[in-house]
């Protein structure tokens, strides 16, 4: 059998005495059975190291400090469209689109999340410019090509 005065499962220690442990006569604090459930935080209560809701992304943190937020969303590398600006459009201008969106994934992989966004934003905007300039090349083509032809004609009649 267990040699408490009081009739309860905790044997005390130091005398008689309770230590700062459990007390079976005072109320574990938060909860109250007349009121409910009470959300304040027990005295003694420290929020979790390391972990800060007010830091944004991207902030620079304190050593030792571990960072509990998800990476942002891959970015679209828009591999697809510099090939298609390279094999449609403009040869040079697709090549160099090619190499920004290649660069994409290796940097969203090594956690440098900014950069691959910069690259990504890149790799759009040389395809953008390819296909600008392969339209215009193509339509001074196409009007060059009809005022010789017509031109032909003319001289035939």
């Amino acid at each position: 059998m267990d040699n408490n005065p009081n009739g309860q499962g905790y044997t005390p220690q130091n005398n008689g005495q309770y230590g700062q442990g459990y007390n079976p006569q005072q109320p574990q604090q938060g909860y109250n059975p007349q009121q409910g459930y009470n959300p304040q935080q027990p005295q003694g209560y420290n929020p979790q190291q390391g972990y800060n809701p007010q830091q944004a992304y991207g902030q620079q943190q304190a050593y030792g400090q571990q960072r509990n937020a998800m990476p942002p969303m891959k970015p679209n590398n828009n591999l697809i469209l510099a090939i298609f600006t390279t094999l449609c459009c403009c040869l040079p201008l697709g090549i160099y689109a090619i190499i920004k969106a290649t660069k994409v994934d290796s940097l969203y992989n090594t956690g440098q999340y900014q950069a691959a966004m910069a690259e990504a934003a890149e790799a759009k905007k040389w395809s953008i410019i390819g296909i600008g300039v392969g339209l215009v090349i193509q339509i001074i083509y196409i009007a060059i090509y009809g005022w010789a032809i017509a031109k032909g004609y003319m001289d035939s009649m």
